[in-house]
């Protein structure tokens, strides 16, 4: 349980097979006091490898 003012960090990776790409997605949480099932959204965002010319996608 995730109680106010207080934080949780993640991190998670992935291996790319082109230089660039992007991810999205959203966390689902539980909210205790009546079991709503609730979505926080991860809007998209690009991936770039450091090792490519910086371009924007």
């Amino acid at each position: 349980v995730i109680m106010p003012y207080e934080k949780f960090e993640y991190s998670s990776s992935v291996n790319l097979i082109t230089p660039t790409g992007i991810m999205h997605g959203h966390y689902e949480f539980i909210r205790n006091s009546d079991n709503t099932i609730f979505y926080a959204q991860i809007p998209v965002f690009s991936l770039d490898s450091t090792d490519q010319l910086k371009r924007p996608n």
